[in-house]
């Protein structure tokens, strides 16, 4: 399994650093930066699908709902998944998290963790929803979405009559 650190610069390109493992004894290892891609708007995760047999592929999520796929070093023009009509990018960073089922090789799915907006009890709403990768392993099915569960997340921290702080 590979491991690495990923870092968002602020021009929002994607770099991802690297430490060296091996250095000699008693020194320090050096950090190195390369820059992975460009033209990524406000990127907030990036992953790698498990035993994906093509290992050189990074999953973007941005803020705004869309989730890219840096493949071979450039990011591909058409996204994995565009989910901002449903992804309000304002409330709780947009697109939070994306995490890919163990088995995806086989069975292509993926889950993915967002805020819905807010609801009728004036409260906003966390999604958490189940999609499958289509015939092209580099676009996700939209119309395979299956919301797996619907929390209220309260506005602010609520008290209770007895004044009693819960979160």
């Amino acid at each position: 399994m590979r491991h690495h650190v990923i870092h968002f610069a602020a021009a929002a390109a994607l770099t991802a650093a690297a430490v060296t493992a091996t250095a000699p004894a008693g020194t320090t290892p050096s950090l190195a930066t390369e820059i992975v891609a460009q033209g990524l708007q406000a990127p907030t995760y990036a992953t790698f699908a498990p035993n994906d047999p093509n290992a050189s592929r990074i999953f973007v999520i941005q803020q705004n709902g869309v989730i890219r796929v840096i493949k071979d070093g450039a990011l591909l023009p058409t996204p994995y998944l565009d989910l901002n009509p449903i992804v309000p990018n304002q409330t709780f960073n947009g697109l939070i998290g994306i995490a890919f089922h163990p088995d995806y090789q086989t069975n292509g799915y993926f889950y993915l963790h967002h805020p819905l907006g807010p609801s009728s009890n004036n409260s906003n709403r966390i999604s958490i929803a189940r999609y499958t990768v289509s015939a092209d392993p580099d676009v996700a099915d939209p119309a395979s979405r299956d919301e797996i569960m619907v929390l209220d997340y309260p506005d602010g921290l609520p008290f209770d009559p007895q004044l009693q702080l819960h979160g």
